[in-house]
C-alpha cells in the first residue's frame, strides 16, 4: 500500500517521531488527514490537499503503520498579517511550494 503522508514539523522538531530520511524504515501513528485540511488548503489548494492520504499524529494516532520513506517534500508557504491587524500568521493563498529534501531532522 502506498500513502502520501503529511508530517507537521512539530512532530519532528519535538520528540514525537525520530528524524527520518529517504530510505528510512519508519513506524508512524497515522490518522486521516482531514484535521489538517483547514491548515493546508490556503497554501496548496483543495486539489493538493486531496492527494494526501494520511497524516502523522502522535497524540491521536492509535494505529502505528510501518513503511519505507520513498521521498520527502517540504512545504514552504508565506504568511502575512491578519486583516485589520499587524499580527502575522495568516497564510497567503497559493503561496505553498513543495521542495524536495533528503531528510527531515530536528
Amino acid at each position: 500500500m502506498f500513502h502520501i503522508v503529511w508530517v507537521m514539523s512539530s512532530e519532528v522538531e519535538g520528540s514525537e517521531i525520530e528524524p527520518f530520511a529517504v530510505g528510512s524504515q519508519v513506524t508512524w501513528p497515522l490518522v486521516s488527514p482531514q484535521g489538517y485540511q483547514g491548515y493546508l488548503t490556503p497554501y496548496i489548494g483543495e486539489e493538493g490537499v486531496s492527494k494526501i492520504t494520511r497524516a502523522v499524529d502522535s497524540y491521536g494516532g492509535l494505529r502505528r503503520v510501518p513503511g519505507t520513506v520513498l521521498a520527502i517534500k517540504k512545504l514552504y508557504g508565506e504568511q502575512g498579517p491578519w486583516p485589520g491587524s499587524d499580527v502575522g500568521g495568516r497564510p497567503i493563498p497559493g503561496s505553498g511550494r513543495f521542495l524536495p529534501a533528503q531528510e527531515a531532522v530536528r
